[in-house]
Formats: structure tokens, sequence, C-alpha cells
């Protein structure tokens, strides 16, 4: 059910999206034209009622949102950018200082050609933009650059979704059908995927294990009386088996004591 108050959702949905919410901005994008597509299918033999939303008035709503969403990140990169990307854990997280130096040399070689490839990266794309303004990128550049970029990309997503709204209902009636059950694997899904990043991702050690001294003085007693009970059952003890001494080394031209002394050879009988 469309609302007249559509045009003011989508146009906040798509800033929030672009400065604070985790949703990508191509979301309300691709709402707005199914929004425009099932209302005219709902008005088709009454286009004059005011409860029809008009494409005509929707398409420049979320173009326009889609560009000062953009300009608002510009606009926090230009006056708290150094500082906000400079930031522990934003420099561990969510962009390292050498994914910076490589954005920050991408203005300095190709200036505002880098924003149209980032119009398909929704990853780092905001990040660029707060990279734009720290560096202090010319506003009117950015703002020029970032709607002739937002024009085709947005018309693509929004008459794609506008002339497929039968096709994407249909699929959001099947949702709702098996909501339980997109639930449930949607659960197990992030279920996976925290259990690999936390458990099964982690580093393992390679070198000698500390053994902590709540564990190691329980296991040696417990070895001890294992080597007790042994020598018990065999009637063998250590001390009994200990090696003898090794016999000292022999001085020069003195033979060892205990060992048997050299023959001499015996002397030829006298003629």
């Amino acid at each position: 059910m469309v609302t007249s108050n559509s045009y003011l959702d989508i146009f906040l949905a798509l800033v929030l999206s672009t400065t604070v919410m985790p949703v990508p901005e191509e979301l309300p994008v691709i709402m707005a034209g199914v929004l425009c597509g099932h209302s005219d299918s709902d008005f088709a033999t009454d286009r004059d009622n005011p409860a029809r939303i008009r494409w005509w008035l929707m398409l420049p709503t979320v173009i326009i949102g889609a560009v000062i969403g953009d300009v608002v990140l510009y606009t926090i990169g230009r006056k708290w950018g150094k500082r906000i990307l400079r930031t522990g854990w934003v420099e561990r997280r969510l962009l390292t200082p050498e994914k910076r130096a490589t954005i920050e040399q991408g203005f300095k070689d190709h200036g505002v050609k880098i924003l149209l490839g980032v119009r398909l990266l929704p990853g780092i794309r905001g990040w660029v933009f707060i990279v734009a303004g720290s560096v202090r990128l010319p506003f009117w550049q950015f703002v020029l650059a970032d709607g002739i970029y937002a024009i085709p990309l947005v018309n693509l997503m929004f008459w794609t979704a506008y002339w497929a709204t039968d096709q994407i209902m249909v699929l959001v009636n099947e949702v709702n059908t098996y909501k339980s059950l997109v639930m449930s694997h949607l659960l197990a899904a992030v279920a996976g995927a925290l259990i690999y990043k936390y458990l099964l991702s982690r580093h393992v050690p390679t070198g000698d294990a500390q053994v902590p001294a709540i564990i190691a003085k329980p296991a040696h007693a417990i070895e001890n009386a294992i080597e007790s009970v042994a020598e018990a059952v065999t009637g063998r003890h250590h001390h009994d088996r200990s090696p003898a001494p090794p016999a000292p080394p022999a001085s020069d031209g003195a033979p060892v004591s205990g060992a048997p002394s050299p023959v001499s050879p015996a002397s030829p009988p006298a003629p």
C-alpha cells in the first residue's frame, strides 16, 4: 500500500542509507521503482487519482536523495575526515592506512573520475566520499561528478525495478508465505558466519604452549601418582636402574686404573 508520504520516505531512506544506516542505497532506489510500478497498476484506470505515485516526481527525488547523502559524507570528510580516518578502530577494521593512501593517490592521479568506479562498490563507496572531502577535492567538482555519475545508474535500477514490479511482488509474496523458513535460514547463515570468523578461522599458534599453573600442578601430581603405581606393580625403581658413572679419561703415558696393562713382547732366547 502506498501513501502520500512515499516521496519523503524514499528520500529519507536514501540519505540515511548513504550516511548512517547499514543498508545499501540501491535498496531504496529499487523500492521506489517498485512503488511507482505498483501504483500505476493500481490506478491504471484512474491516472488522476491524488494517491497515485508519479514517477516523474519520484525519480528526481531518488537522484537528489542519493546526491545529498553523498554530499553529507563529503562534508564530514572535509571537516573531520583526518581525525576520523586516523582513529585506531577505523584503521584496524574499516579503512587501513594502505587503502586510504591508495584512494588519496587515485584522486591525485585521476581526479573526480574515480567517483565513477566507486558507484559500483557499495562497501567502499562511503569511505571514498569521506576521503574526497579530507583531501579538499573542490566541492563543485564533487557535486557535478557525483550527479553525472549517479543519474545513469539510478535510472537503470529505477526502471528495471519499475518494469519488473510484477515479478518482484510475486517474490515478496513468496517470501511472506515462507517467512519462518527464510528467517531460519538467515539466522543459520549468520550463526555460521560468526562461528567461522571467531572459531574456525582463528590463528593456530605453533610455538611452545604455556600451560597455566592451575592446570600444570594437578597434572604433575597425577603424573607422579601414575609413576608410583607403575613402580609398585613392576617392582622396579628409577634409582635402581641408574647408569654407572663413566670411566675417567686416561692421562698421557699412564695406564687407566683397573684396565689390563699392555703385554710387552718376549725377548728372544740367548744363543
